[in-house]
């Protein structure tokens, strides 16, 4: 079993994850608030639930053997949110020192190539003696 000071810094730590849950802050930025490092919130996450899956009568190990929950029983808790990813088609800008800008689709290797030929060839020819 824990000792005293390791059981006074296990009650802080359930209170912290308490106050997590009920917060709706990511992570990091409960981390700040609290000032405590995120490193400090896995490990603690992992040794509680090391200790409660101990105290149900199973090992860490039995508990990795234990299938995941579904999120969708998770999603009404606020652990996970549902999004949507919309890809953007990436591109490569060029900006001269006039200040005009050149945008080609980055997956466009021809095109690149024969823009930044072009502008060598121009730089080439207009530089001074």
């Amino acid at each position: 079993m824990a000792r005293g000071c390791d059981a006074a810094k296990a009650r802080l730590w359930r209170e912290r994850f308490e106050r997590w849950e009920d917060g709706g802050l990511t992570i990091a930025d409960f981390c700040v608030a609290e000032g405590t490092s995120t490193a400090s919130f896995y490990a603690w996450r992992r040794k509680l639930a090391m200790q409660r899956q101990t105290t149900r009568g199973r090992s860490p190990r039995q508990k990795k053997r234990q299938k995941k929950r579904p999120t969708e029983k998770l999603a009404g808790r606020g652990v996970f949110e549902p999004l949507t990813i919309a890809t953007a088609a990436a591109a490569v800008v060029i900006r001269l020192p006039d200040g005009t800008s050149i945008e080609v689709p980055a997956n466009s290797e021809h095109a690149l190539r024969a823009i930044v030929g072009q502008l060598m060839r121009a730089d080439v020819e207009t530089a001074p003696c």
